[in-house]
């Protein structure tokens, strides 16, 4: 989804495999009200970052003014094994 492009423009029949429902509850960003963590996973191409920009596009909330952070699995990995070793 280009920058800009709302969840109301998402194209359904191109990715039809998304799931609607749920993208469209995210729509509502109650999980930032409700300062929950949301996991986009998935490969490449089915929309992960796009399905971001698309909920900051829909100005419900804006992103920039929480605390938001793309990273890869692998690198939540890693950090959540480290921090888990850390015992101070």
């Amino acid at each position: 989804m280009p920058p800009g492009k709302t969840l109301d423009g998402f194209d359904w029949g191109f990715q039809p495999q998304a799931d609607r429902k749920w993208l469209e509850l995210l729509g509502t960003c109650e999980f930032v009200r409700r300062t929950e963590n949301v996991l986009f996973l998935g490969p490449p191409g089915v929309g992960k970052s796009g399905s971001y920009v698309a909920l900051d596009a829909d100005g419900k909330v804006d992103l920039d003014e929480t605390a938001n952070r793309i990273v890869r699995a692998r690198e939540l990995l890693e950090t959540v094994s480290d921090r888990a070793g850390d015992t101070d």
